[in-house]
């Protein structure tokens, strides 16, 4: 779990740091658009299994990051994407509950 949520955090992030892309490596601007918001609500419980399992606060820093941006720029008027997205978001809030208070 930690290696999954290493590569995440190393690889699929974007430029400015707080929003996850759908397609890594892709140079295309808007694929390294912030805007991607639902993106980080739908993985962001990889970051809070990786906290659980390596116990290293570190994870919840960066879940947390990636999940406050998610939560601040999500759409939900796309009924489909929220809906995916609250689904992993809420895995989230679970590992986070076993850690420090935010």
């Amino acid at each position: 779990m930690v290696r999954a949520a290493a590569r995440c955090r190393d690889r699929a992030i974007n430029r400015d740091g707080v929003a996850l892309q759908y397609l890594w490596g892709c140079k295309d601007v808007a694929y390294q658009s912030s805007a991607w918001a639902a993106l980080n609500l739908l993985i962001s419980h990889v970051f809070g299994a990786a906290y659980l399992v390596s116990g290293g606060a570190s994870w919840l820093d960066f879940g947390d990051r990636v999940a406050r941006h998610g939560i601040e720029h999500v759409y939900a008027g796309r009924p489909k994407n929220w809906t995916q997205a609250a689904r992993g978001f809420l895995k989230y809030m679970g590992y986070r509950a076993e850690g420090r208070a935010p």
